[in-house]
């Protein structure tokens, strides 16, 4: 039983403006999660976000929506909100919402090795490079609610490495995000070439 926490508060500074309702090959980059999720195998769907745009566009996809009141205090605050309302789950996958090229196959990849290691951190990777979403066992919910400031649950990873089992992606750009606006361009142009 695993939920999923699309991770959407973020303040997206270094691009200028909410780079998830910039458009990507006609449609809103945020949509691209959503779908993803929608048609992953996940127990629930959770969508955290201070963004009201983003709350309504959730809800249009049949996400259940949470407003986060303390986003201006980083991204450990999303994970606090998200996993409150998921506590009857056995895993939380915490889903970047600026991926637009993660694929269902993968996610479901992802669940699916979890349910093999339920208590484990189930990563994925390309070679040598961690990526997101990443599922934590419940058994990290207090560690999780312990976090503080603007920081994921990396320090949790590489506190118990020899708990976390990989899932290895084939291409590297499933796992690319968009944080500037060199990657949005680069991005841009990579989808024009897979038309």
């Amino acid at each position: 039983m695993v939920y999923a926490i699309i991770m959407a508060s973020g303040k997206s500074h270094r691009m200028g403006t909410n780079k998830l309702l910039l458009p990507l090959r006609g449609r809103l980059l945020i949509t691209y999660t959503f779908e993803v999720v929608k048609n992953s195998n996940f127990t629930k769907r959770l969508l955290i976000s201070d963004d009201e745009i983003i709350l309504n566009l959730g809800k249009e996809w049949g996400l259940e929506v949470l407003y986060n009141p303390k986003s201006h205090l980083g991204q450990s605050e999303s994970i606090k909100l998200g996993i409150k309302h998921a506590s009857d789950a056995l895993g939380y996958a915490f889903v970047p919402s600026d991926q637009p090229l993660l694929d269902v196959e993968t996610v479901n990849g992802l669940i699916d090795l979890f349910k093999t290691h339920p208590d484990k951190l189930i990563v994925p990777r390309y070679k040598d490079n961690w990526g997101s979403p990443t599922i934590f066992a419940k058994r990290f919910f207090p560690e999780l609610m312990a976090l503080e400031g603007d920081i994921g649950g990396r320090p949790i990873l590489q506190k118990h490495q020899e708990d976390i089992v990989f899932y290895e992606v084939k291409n590297p750009m499933l796992l690319k995000d968009i944080d500037t606006t060199e990657d949005y361009e680069y991005m841009k142009n990579y989808l024009k070439l897979m038309k």
